[in-house]
């Protein structure tokens, strides 16, 4: 409480000197608090976890997410089911839930950069979920909150402690899904060894043990007096509570740290000490995506046939990554970005960019050709490369006249003050 009234006070700072400026840009930027969107809750978790399961049958649609989806797929509520496919360089495309599939896959034509998925599961009334691709992009995008899901037939690994590392750094609120409680014998003991390793990570997380095709089943018995009982076993009521309870806590904080971001930066504007873009920056970003190029052609030419079918998706994972952590930087230059989720905001962009660039990776999925592999990974990386410099012109062009204020010593401690409410908001994700 005493963050938030002190970012109120700082806001209110802010905002009257930007109106004695006549900044009008950044008076509509401070009043912006992001109220009113549903909190979105990322699956995420390793390769064959379980993710898509688990979230189609948490919206009651056990067959529209596939496994193995290249691309984001999120799930809003609507009276009416229906789809859109999101396009890189293109308008949204509406789709039957019976095509998501094809376009979650990458098995079509076009640069597919997710898939939204609108169906009437009383869970989305008040979360929007997204099934997050098992290959990777954890980092690219802000959420409000996640589902970390784990396999029970599988051994927790490092790995395992890494990602989910990697997740509470980012976002502020979590719930743990065990999955495939229905194929262990020794269900309890997974869940304690799971409750264990993730208290070495970030203490008070809830850790659910879950069994999908029991709320699949319950679905299917509708009318049967089983079916309640069927679905508490699940332990998916359990779990869509706890996010129903969690979801709100991490969004209020995130967008508490996207208005102190605000708050700084235009302080820094006000007070003519605009960011610059920093060339050290700009070469991590040239150098991650030369590691992708060479990582990915070595894999091309000498590695294992069985990971050449995912390569393609996988490096544009990376490739998408590397540009989101640019732009996100720009932001200091050119003013933050609030937006939270796969289809708004700089991962969006950076997403965008990357998959026009590379455009013909599709036609690389399940391929196993080699030659036409390490190609397309070097087209790819210099196209990407070249497509976010781009991205990075067009908003420093963008970018609002800097001004100068009497008081900008004042401003700049404003401002220092807001970054670090925004770190201690979400511990700097």
């Amino acid at each position: 409480m005493v963050a938030h009234d002190e970012l109120c006070a700082l806001r209110a700072l802010v905002r009257a000197e930007a109106v004695l400026a006549r900044r009008a840009e950044l008076v509509r930027l401070l009043d912006d608090g992001g109220a009113g969107a549903l909190p979105r809750v990322a699956v995420v978790g390793g390769v064959g976890a379980g993710k898509s399961t688990l979230v189609n049958s948490l919206v009651g649609r056990p067959t529209v997410s596939p496994v193995g989806s290249v691309c984001p797929v999120e799930f809003g509520h609507a009276r009416v089911d229906g789809a859109r496919a999101v396009l890189a360089g293109a308008a949204d495309r509406v789709v039957a839930l019976g095509e998501v599939e094809r376009y979650a896959l990458g098995t079509v034509v076009e640069p597919v950069v997710g898939v939204r998925v609108r169906v009437g599961a009383p869970l989305l009334r008040s979360v929007v979920l997204v099934d997050t691709p098992g290959i990777g992009c954890v980092d690219a995008v802000r959420f409000d909150a996640v589902v970390f899901v784990r396999d029970a037939d599988r051994a927790w690994s490092r790995g395992d402690s890494a990602l989910l590392a990697a997740v509470v750094a980012r976002t502020p609120a979590c719930v743990v899904a065990v999955t495939k409680c229905d194929l262990v014998p020794h269900r309890a003991q997974v869940v304690l060894e799971t409750a264990e390793r993730v208290e070495a990570v970030l203490r008070g997380v809830p850790v659910h043990p879950v069994t999908a095709p029991f709320a699949d089943r319950a679905g299917e018995l509708a009318d049967s007096p089983f079916a309640a009982r069927l679905h508490e076993l699940s332990g998916l009521g359990a779990l869509a509570r706890a996010l129903v309870a969690r979801a709100p806590v991490g969004a209020a904080l995130v967008r508490a740290a996207a208005r102190a971001r605000a708050v700084g930066w235009a302080a820094r504007e006000l007070a003519g000490r605009r960011g610059v873009v920093d060339p050290a920056r700009v070469e991590v970003f040239r150098s991650r995506v030369e590691d992708v190029r060479a990582l990915y052609q070595s894999e091309a030419v000498r590695g294992p046939a069985a990971a050449l079918p995912t390569l393609a998706p996988r490096a544009m994972a990376e490739l998408v990554a590397a540009g989101v952590a640019v732009l996100t930087h720009l932001e200091s230059v050119v003013g933050p970005s609030a937006a939270v989720g796969p289809f708004t905001g700089t991962g969006f962009a950076a997403s965008v960019a990357v998959h026009g660039a590379g455009a013909g990776w599709w036609a690389h999925r399940g391929r196993r050709n080699r030659s036409g592999l390490t190609a397309w990974v070097d087209r790819a990386a210099r196209a990407a490369e070249s497509a976010v410099h781009r991205e990075l012109a067009t908003r420093l062009a963008a970018g609002p006249p800097s001004t100068t204020s009497p008081r900008a010593a004042e401003l700049v401690a404003l401002a220092a003050r807001a970054d670090r409410l925004a770190e201690a908001f979400t511990g700097g994700a």
